[in-house]
């Protein structure tokens, strides 16, 4: 089986809602999001399609970026090859587009779709796992005041949704979170996202506050790029603190681990890498 050609679709997608987070403000105010579909197809007949939605600035890539890469470099030099050849195929995308993970992640899971269709067999079992049990739908809540968060989280645990995780950042964060536990009571998990909002003392600080209300993890609280602060959280609190941001490259996975930051790792199909 061989690679005949490589479809890119840019897709716009219009929001509902403004979504407010720490340290980026609005994301969404009249602008549609904007993902990067990819189909793959061959000459026996299998197509695969893979996907990413790159969204500066939670990530370096925009889909014009991952547009232009895969264009220009990935697309072309795999045309020819079997799509069963994922160490060549990853070897040679490694090597044209080193800092462009989501990029090759978005084809690469073209790919895997392609072994899968080709042996009738699902992704997860191809790739070593088990049949997957049932994986809760975690809603999602921006930056509001407290009643405003309360109501949603209300409305959200009544629509069905088990698990929530609330956008916090300075100044709306404990009170917010405290009222969302008030309005779902002990039957929904609750877990916040900083968005990187926070220095580690304060970080610290406001995670303490809201550990007595059964506050599942805490996803990026300080700065991307500073490990160490990432660190003294996570040795300061007994929540398990989630890198994601911080989460680009599959280096970052190992350079976590050493610097004792990793208590859950924050992963997305496209990004550090795909399905290989």
């Amino acid at each position: 089986m061989k690679i005949t050609e490589v479809e890119l679709i840019p897709v716009d997608m219009p929001r509902k809602k403004v979504l407010t987070l720490a340290r980026y403000g609005n994301l969404g105010k009249g602008t549609p999001f904007e993902f990067v579909l990819v189909r793959v197809h061959t000459d026996e007949g299998f197509t695969g399609v893979g996907e990413c939605p790159p969204l500066p600035p939670l990530s370096p890539e925009s889909q014009p970026v991952v547009i232009d890469v895969l264009r220009r470099w990935l697309a072309p030099n795999i045309i020819g090859m079997d799509p069963f050849e994922v160490e060549a195929i990853w070897e040679k995308m490694d090597f044209l587009a080193p800092t462009y993970p989501m990029a090759k992640a978005t084809l690469d899971n073209a790919l895997w779709d392609i072994r899968g269709k080709s042996l009738d067999m699902p992704v997860y079992r191809l790739l070593g796992g088990s049949a997957p049990e049932d994986i809760p739908n975690t809603g999602l809540i921006g930056i509001g005041e407290p009643h405003e968060v309360a109501e949603e989280a209300e409305r959200m645990a009544k629509s069905g949704y088990t698990c929530l995780r609330i956008k916090i950042g300075p100044g709306y964060d404990v009170e917010c979170f405290e009222a969302a536990r008030e309005a779902v009571g002990d039957g929904v998990t609750l877990r916040v996202d900083c968005n990187q909002g926070y220095s580690a003392r304060e970080a610290i600080k406001i995670i303490r506050a809201m550990e007595p209300f059964d506050l599942e993890l805490v996803e990026q609280p300080t700065i991307w790029w500073d490990f160490a602060s990432l660190a003294r959280v996570a040795k300061a609190v007994d929540t398990p603190i989630m890198p994601h941001e911080s989460v680009y490259l599959l280096s970052d996975v190992k350079n976590l681990l050493d610097a004792g930051a990793l208590g859950v790792l924050g992963l997305k199909t496209y990004r550090p890498w795909g399905g290989a």
